[in-house]
């Protein structure tokens, strides 16, 4: 079978998230499936081994006085390439599709957030409505990646049920082969925070909640992610909180390793998610798990998660508090080693080729 990867998470640094799962699962899938990642520009990220690499210049920067380089992005954006239609199906990181009608394609869906959090004002989401429109009406079959994901394309687009196959992540990417032994609550003195922080990610909760008195006083954050801009330092700094956050921008899959299993908790308040995949690095790594009281969160976590009102700083900051308690803590990190053994990469490996299966042999 020949499938086509439209590479769009494999060119930037923001979508680490839909990197890992793709990578994951085309490592695992690439003996039985012929696999043409199409990159349109530099790659970023690792690409699976024995996967084949189409390169073009589709969303490369091109300076304005390259004329003959601007010229072949332009001639490329007009067509597919020819290898395209000897493919058996097109399966896209993100929501572009293939000019071609005729080419079959299966899509993830990710998230609801543009749907259902266009107040919060996002310009890229609100306008990449209508090419999520079309590529979920064009896919043969829709893969989610939670029922609750699944749940809400229902409500939006329930002409599409009958297409949605729902295909859960792995938690074990992050594991090593080296010894791990749980950090003690005396020890763990720095809440992780990882990921985008705009909107929907629901940060300013977590600053509302460490001016709280509810706050430890000697727990600080460790903030992993995107550095912080002239914004966010000059609101950290009014809030005398420059002394208590420390950022630590992107890091290597160790360096990322380290911080989990040395953290207080990591604390997840975003109002609303697709999966959560840090939920599962966390418990997969001993690291007790404080996240919002919102439906994704129980599905993915399960029991093993300390929940809080995402609109209330004080509640976040009582249970990162209440880890402090060396019984609490060891309670949670043992549902969240039992919890993690429902996800694996292997499992979605598997899920994903009867979805390739399924959808071309649609008519």
């Amino acid at each position: 079978m020949k499938v086509w990867i439209d590479g769009s998470a494999f060119e930037n640094p923001r979508q680490l998230g839909i990197w890992r799962v793709f990578y994951e699962i085309m490592s695992r899938t690439s003996r039985d499936v012929d696999y043409t990642l199409w990159l349109r520009s530099k790659p970023l990220q690792p690409i699976p081994a024995g996967v084949r690499v189409y390169r073009d210049l589709g969303r490369s920067e091109i300076p304005r006085h390259h004329f003959p380089a601007r010229l072949r992005r332009r001639f490329t954006l007009r067509r597919d390439p020819v290898e395209l239609a000897r493919a058996d199906l097109y399966h896209p990181t993100g929501l572009t599709l293939p000019i071609e009608r005729h080419t079959k394609c299966v899509a993830t869906l990710h998230d609801m957030i543009a749907e259902s959090h266009f107040p919060i004002g996002i310009r890229e989401l609100q306008e990449a409505i209508p090419i999520k429109q079309a590529t979920l009406q064009r896919a043969k079959l829709l893969v989610c990646v939670s029922h609750t994901t699944a749940s809400e394309l229902s409500r939006f687009y329930p002409e599409l049920k009958h297409k949605t196959r729902v295909i859960h992540h792995g938690a074990e990417h992050l594991l090593s082969t080296g010894s791990m032994s749980s950090t003690s609550a005396d020890s763990a003195k720095n809440a992780l925070y990882i990921g985008q922080r705009t909107g929907y990610k629901n940060f300013h909760c977590l600053l509302d909640a460490m001016q709280t008195p509810q706050w430890p006083s000697d727990v600080q954050l460790n903030v992993v992610g995107p550095k912080f801009s002239s914004a966010e330092t000059l609101l950290i700094r009014s809030l005398n909180l420059s002394n208590r956050i420390r950022n630590l921008g992107h890091l290597s899959t160790e360096q990322l390793r380290n911080e989990y299993r040395m953290a207080r908790c990591l604390v997840f308040p975003s109002f609303q998610e697709g999966f959560g995949l840090p939920c599962l690095e966390a418990q997969s790594l001993e690291c007790p798990l404080v996240c919002s009281d919102i439906a994704v969160f129980h599905e993915v976590a399960g029991e093993a998660a300390l929940f809080f009102d995402p609109r209330l700083g004080e509640q976040l900051a009582e249970q990162v508090n209440h880890i402090g308690d060396p019984v609490v803590r060891k309670q949670l990190i043992d549902n969240g080693r039992e919890n993690v053994r429902r996800f694996s990469w292997d499992n979605a490996a598997t899920q994903i080729l009867d979805v390739y299966q399924q959808a071309t042999s649609e008519p």
